[in-house]
């Protein structure tokens, strides 16, 4: 089945936006900063972004858009083809090369390194794994193995930590494993080390979608940057009230600091919830405003 981006016209998928989610949609190069509380239409309005960027030309399969669940991924995909196709067979739509990819931070991780990994010396057969503990955490944080070596000094629990990992670092390569956490953390090291590698993704992936993006640890605030490169073609969405996975790494300033990383970024707030009554939004909002460290919206 061919990519059927040319079917639906236009105006059926701005008809039904606000006039904030209209700003976002139709800004289409350069960074977008998009605050979204629960319930305002954030994903409608990235899904329809992306139709709009495909409606005025630019290659479907230049852009990229990253959430964090496989739930998410599929909601948004399916929801980008049912604007770009009256009538869609999902499993060959999404199976096309030239459809946009939508994916989670770890997918994209594992296609990039079953791609590019080679520079690194990670075979193509690679099989990722989990582990929770310290070392999870101090990859979230983008230590490698040998920078958290170099570091350690003489308390019990950092030595013990040290160990471990160089057994464990061992065994990973000895049966060309990557765990949970390597996934991102190689994938980074890839963009960053590899100025050829990194130049390819930039151009394969021009325009960059990042969702939850009060949720991004260190690493996947990295990636996020160095994918959207020189073009500077990255919109992200977010809300700091919405911030709960900071004990996993996630660093709400990530948010608060796109102004400062892209200081000609367009900000829209998107302010009208479409899922709570007003009595529940009031109560919410006197607890959140409490929060000193937010974008102030309504």
């Amino acid at each position: 089945m061919f990519f059927c981006y040319a079917i639906i016209n236009q105006m059926e998928y701005l008809k039904d936006l606000n006039e904030a989610q209209k700003t976002a949609v139709l800004h289409t190069d350069g960074p977008l900063l998009i605050i979204a509380g629960a319930g305002a239409g954030k994903t409608k309005t990235i899904t329809c972004r992306i139709a709009h960027l495909i409606k005025q030309g630019v290659p479907p399969e230049r852009i990229l858009a990253v959430t964090f669940t496989n739930k998410a991924a599929k909601e948004m995909r399916e929801r980008v083809a049912g604007l770009l196709c009256r009538k869609v067979i999902y499993a060959p739509f999404f199976s096309d090369s030239h459809a946009p990819l939508v994916s989670t931070f770890h997918s994209l991780g594992v296609q990039m390194l079953r791609e590019s990994g080679h520079a690194l010396g990670i075979k193509k057969q690679f099989e990722p794994r989990r582990m929770r503990n310290a070392i999870s955490r101090y990859k979230e944080e983008g230590l490698t193995y040998a920078r958290f070596a170099e570091q350690v000094g003489n308390e019990y629990f950092p030595r013990m930590v040290e160990k471990v990992w160089r057994e464990y670092d061992a065994i990973l390569k000895s049966q060309h494993a990557l765990d949970f956490d390597d996934l991102l953390l190689q994938t980074l090291l890839l963009l960053r080390e590899h100025v050829a590698i990194r130049g390819a993704y930039q151009e394969r992936w021009r325009y960059v979608h990042i969702d939850e993006y009060q949720d991004t640890n260190a690493i996947q605030y990295e990636i996020s940057r160095l994918l959207a490169g020189e073009r500077k073609n990255i919109c992200v969405v977010g809300d700091v009230d919405q911030s709960i996975y900071s004990w996993r790494g996630a660093d709400f300033r990530n948010l608060l600091n796109f102004e400062k990383d892209y200081p000609d970024a367009k900000i829209v707030l998107l302010e009208k919830n479409y899922r709570s009554t007003k009595t529940i939004l009031a109560a919410a909002n006197d607890v959140i405003k409490q929060n000193k460290l937010r974008k102030e919206k309504n």
